[in-house]
């Protein structure tokens, strides 16, 4: 006797889950009801394809009306079953004890206790994990060591604390572990299923094109400069708008001489990075490098045109505007200059030494429009900041010459010539002072008299 068919009332009060799971259907829940005998009252079952052609998509017996349920995790979701299982323990534990003697509810209880400690104890040392980053990291690779992200993630920690042939150990291991299409989660299953794991491959591939980030981060850890290059390159051609890579090839080739490649891959780092702050200032200082060449070589107006149009590009380049001073004080024309190195200064570059310059450059400007005053406390600045300018104090006891202070004007000079003490125009002056001392001394002696 075949098994019965349920009555078409009863598959009105199952849940859409039962009656219309993803790949499930009416057949596969009991199989065999399809050759079994039609309940009493009711018409002969059509084949399941008819009824799949008549009730759509569902390969259930009877599609439910309403709304289909929300498919969404709920953290709620996730208690309830935490929930369910404690209650399915203890009811569990409760009936076998019900059913054991005295000694074998003893032995049940305490196993259970046991067993609660065993895995309160691994929580405890599964918790010490999250101590650290280091731990969490290391945890990872452990954990997962054929997995190329966790190595590439630990690498990246190990980069930041400054553990770099511990972290090109582990970038090397990120690119040795193939990433073939199952990484990304793609099986056979339900149709929603492979979509899914076809758009996290998808994203997966996008986000961390074969280790791009993992040759670049190896390129800058390498000292050597031709494995550097090569790694940089092998990124770019695994990624050609890694912004990083662009960047940092292009200022190698800058240090090598190679400037029109590297204003070329400079260029493409700002177009595919444009919030990277970096690559603006390489470039700039690239190509204030070239317009200081035209300067040297007499083309000031060019140098300038190039420079200014510099400057509209990124309007924080220091050496700009130190170079625009310079052009303009090679044409004598010195409030120009002196305004370009007030917007550098402006910029408030935080080495000190770069800082002294730029108040040296300011006294000179100042110096050059007979503002000695000025130019004198520009000066002081400029010492204070770095004490070993020795230019610095040495204008410092030429303005102090000129005015007449012959004693503070040796102090200063004397300053000057322990930083440099072969220079011939600093003994000039001490020579001139003296002289001016002693001729002075000559006339106070004959005014006594």
């Amino acid at each position: 006797m075949g098994m019965q068919v349920p009555s078409s009332a009863y598959f009105k009060r199952l849940p859409e889950a039962m009656t219309c799971p993803l790949s499930g259907s009416y057949a596969e829940l009991w199989p065999g009801a399809l050759h079994a005998a039609p309940s009493a009252g009711t018409a002969p079952a059509a084949p399941i394809g008819a009824r799949r052609s008549q009730r759509g998509p569902c390969r259930g017996f009877r599609e439910l009306r309403g709304p289909a349920p929300d498919p969404t995790p709920r953290p709620e979701w996730g208690r309830a079953v935490c929930m369910g299982y404690c209650i399915l323990f203890v009811h569990g534990l409760k009936k076998l004890c019900a059913w054991l003697n005295r000694w074998g509810t003893t032995a049940l209880t305490l196993s259970a206790l046991l067993l609660l400690l065993l895995f309160s104890w691994k929580t405890v040392k599964q918790n010490e994990i999250w101590l650290s980053r280091e731990s969490l990291f290391r945890s990872g690779v452990q954990t997962l060591p054929h997995n190329a992200k966790v190595h590439y993630n630990y690498a990246n920690f190990l980069k930041d604390q400054g553990r770099n042939s511990e972290a090109i150990y582990h970038y090397k291991t990120a690119l040795k572990i193939p990433t073939p299409l199952g990484l990304f989660g793609v099986r056979a299953g339900p149709v929603p299923d492979r979509l899914d794991a076809h758009t996290n491959a998808t994203e997966m591939k996008r986000l961390y094109p074969r280790h791009a980030s993992a040759l670049n981060n190896l390129g800058t850890l390498t000292k050597d400069l031709v494995e550097a290059k090569e790694y940089y390159r092998r990124a770019l051609q695994l990624n050609p708008q890694h912004n990083r890579a662009l960047f940092n090839l292009g200022n190698l080739l800058k240090s090598q001489g190679k400037k029109e490649e590297a204003v070329f891959l400079l260029r493409d780092s700002i177009k595919y990075g444009p919030e990277f702050a970096d690559a603006y200032s390489s470039l700039a200082s690239l190509l204030a490098e070239q317009a200081q060449v035209l300067a040297m070589m007499g083309q000031t107006k060019e140098a300038e045109k190039m420079t200014n149009h510099i400057v509209t590009e990124e309007a924080k380049c220091l050496e700009c505007y130190r170079l625009l001073s310079a052009i303009y004080s090679k044409q004598e024309r010195y409030s120009k200059a002196l305004e370009a190195i007030d917007k550098a200064l402006q910029l408030k570059p935080k080495d000190p030494k770069v800082l002294s310059e730029l108040f040296f450059t300011k006294g000179n400007q100042l110096r050059e429009q007979n503002l000695l005053d000025k130019a004198f406390e520009s000066y002081k600045v400029a010492v204070e900041l770095n004490p070993d300018q020795a230019q610095a104090w040495m204008n410092m006891g030429g303005i102090e010459h000129i005015k007449g202070d012959y004693v503070n004007a040796r102090s200063y000079y004397k300053k000057a010539l322990q930083l440099v003490p072969n220079s011939k125009l600093l003994k000039e002056n001490l020579a001139k002072l003296d002289r001016l001392e002693k001729r002075l001394q000559e006339v106070q002696e004959k005014d006594q008299t």
